[in-house]
């Protein structure tokens, strides 16, 4: 289960050692799989499009962590980039064969924010090869994208075999997961986001004066597709009654925000006649349109790698400040506990979790102004 592999970590976590690259991608390992629980443990009823984006993205991340703390732990280089295939490829070389779920998700980092762009990618192979065979999740993404019916594929399947890949590769041994002290129910009250559906309608609006199989047109039904997980995520926020459930949301929230930003940036970048560096951080766009995006740009300050990477990360805007402040709230193990500095530079690769007086309902508060603020952006750019 996931809790086994979880509390597996915690055992390594808590030994002495120094503070190192190694060290860093278990924590974010550990995080990935606390986001996941997080998720999971909520009982209300949600689409089969955010059960699989959450699961699939959550279980991708932890793997490609995973791999990247066994691999500095043997000295060995981490290949660039997320494709598991080939992280996989360094940690056991040699193999015939990938383990199925790193065939099933190996760009899945990819695939969740840019189905069609992928699709595409795929489509280009037929030159080559007649009958491109094009990867499950990446299909479903697509269709769900597109706003066409499809079903998932098991996601339990998907959860349990990426926790047997997470304990051979950090070599965990199966165990009893202890019992934890009772955790504090919260109660917090909703967040105002009819802003949401009126952007959605923007930009299904625009999305009908394009041509269809467009690039432009790509990008837009990737915000929309954002936008509508984001809508979900936000009518069944008070739901959260854990800090761990709590945590899961907001970093859904930031991470759904942050993407239709830059979507409907790239959008406007393709429409100038631009081409698109690969870069996914919303000043980059700005820099490239030539525009001031004013407070949204500060408040997501290098959130791409935050929402994502967030122990070893500079990011300064509040977006990350509240995934920061949201990780005090669960009192998850902070890596510096036990720890020996490597270097004068120590501090920056420790996770600094301290914000006294932190509370559910500040983080709520802070949370909706973070919305209101992104959704008024969003509007004002596709008014241009």
């Amino acid at each position: 289960t996931v809790e086994q592999v979880t509390s597996g970590i915690e055992d390594i976590l808590r030994k002495p050692t120094a503070i190192n690259a190694a060290r860093i991608a278990l924590r974010q390992t550990y995080w990935h799989l606390d986001q996941l629980n997080g998720f999971l443990k909520s009982d209300i009823h949600r689409s089969d499009h955010l059960c699989l984006w959450v699961v699939a993205s959550h279980c991708a991340w932890a793997i490609e962590q995973a791999l990247t703390y066994s691999l500095h732990s043997q000295g060995k280089p981490v290949p660039p980039g997320h494709n598991l295939r080939l992280r996989y490829d360094s940690y056991k070389p040699g193999e015939r064969y990938f383990p199925d779920i790193i065939d099933q998700l190996y760009l899945f980092n990819h695939w969740s924010r840019f189905p069609l762009e992928g699709n595409a990618e795929y489509n280009a192979r037929s030159i080559i090869l007649s009958k491109p065979r094009l990867p499950k999740l990446l299909l479903k993404m697509v269709q769900y994208t597109e706003e066409k019916d499809t079903k998932n594929p098991d996601l339990n399947d998907m959860i349990t075999n990426t926790c047997t890949l997470l304990q051979e590769v950090l070599g965990l041994s199966p165990k009893e997961v202890e019992k934890k002290s009772k955790v504090p129910l919260i109660s917090i009250d909703k967040i105002e986001h009819a802003q949401v559906t009126q952007i959605i309608q923007q930009l299904n609006t625009t999305i009908t004066t394009l041509p269809a199989d467009t690039r432009r047109a790509d990008k837009l039904k990737q915000a929309r597709s954002s936008l509508q997980l984001l809508n979900e995520v936000l009518d069944n926020f008070t739901s959260a009654t854990t800090p761990q459930q709590l945590n899961s949301s907001v970093v859904c929230t930031l991470n759904l925000l942050q993407h239709a930003i830059s979507e409907i940036l790239s959008y406007h970048l393709l429409s100038n006649g631009r081409v698109l560096d690969g870069k996914h951080e919303i000043s980059d766009f700005a820099a490239q349109l030539g525009i001031n995006t004013g407070d949204v740009g500060e408040i997501f300050h290098k959130f791409s790698q935050k929402g994502r990477y967030p122990v070893n990360c500079p990011a300064k805007g509040e977006a990350a400040k509240l995934v920061d402040e949201c990780e005090v709230l669960c009192k998850s193990p902070p890596i510096e506990d036990g720890c020996t500095p490597v270097s004068s530079t120590a501090d920056s690769f420790g996770w600094k979790l301290q914000n006294a007086g932190t509370t559910p309902e500040k983080i709520r508060e802070r949370l909706e102004v973070v919305v209101s603020k992104s959704c008024e952006f969003l509007s004002q750019s596709l008014k241009k």
